[in-house]
């Protein structure tokens, strides 16, 4: 499997990518690679999971991340912020 390798924009960290035959670009900005996913909750209960780059993501919490798309849609439940910590 081809790896793709690169620095990430918000830390200087490298990070690698493994995938099958293409790794993607980001469908928003097409410069960069897509190494996140959109954690958008939509009414029907999944999750939007657009790929995106870095610089495309919102961050929105820990480990929470909005596509353009959702960029500006409501904040996640505080139950999903935090996972099963009670």
């Amino acid at each position: 499997m081809p790896c793709i390798t690169f620095q990430t924009s918000d830390a200087p960290r490298t990070a690698f990518i493994w995938g099958g035959k293409k790794v993607r670009l980001c469908p928003f900005c097409h410069n960069e690679y897509a190494a996140r996913l959109c954690d958008f909750r939509k009414p029907t209960g999944s999750v939007c999971n657009n790929a995106m780059c870095e610089k495309c993501a919102t961050r929105v919490g820990p480990d929470q991340d909005y596509c353009p798309t959702h960029k500006d849609g409501p904040p996640p439940a505080q139950r999903e912020m935090f996972g099963d910590a009670q």
